[in-house]
């Protein structure tokens, strides 16, 4: 193993943690152990390594927000898709009523049919 620590480098190790690297993924990155892992975040972070991760994580989620809304300005159905997620915007008729969405209509038939095409 590597000098407890010693050879991780603090913009990689951020970048890792950004897309949402496992802790395993980042100890195999750097060939190092958990202690050496969490000795590294106790030194440059005064933190835990869970602390560091998930804060660093919730930045890589942000920076993906970020590029989904750009991606909105110039695409019509992400833009389409933001609004029914966020606003609430989907699923409205014309004159602003609730749309009822259908249920998949399966009857007790068609139970039966699909048990007997398996079992033969």
């Amino acid at each position: 193993m590597n000098e407890p620590g010693g050879n991780i480098d603090k913009e990689k190790f951020e970048a890792l943690c950004r897309i949402f690297a496992t802790e395993e993924e980042i100890m195999s990155f750097f060939m190092c152990s958990k202690s050496e892992l969490n000795k590294f975040c106790r030194e440059n972070y005064k933190k835990s390594f869970s602390d560091i991760y998930n804060n660093l994580k919730n930045q890589g989620k942000l920076i993906i927000r970020q590029m989904i809304f750009k991606e909105a300005k110039e695409n019509a159905n992400v833009a389409m898709k933001l609004g029914e997620e966020f606003l609430g915007l989907g699923g409205k008729t014309e004159n602003g009523e609730e749309k009822k969405k259908e249920k998949p209509k399966i009857t007790p038939l068609d139970i039966v049919k699909l048990k007997r095409e398996k079992d033969a």
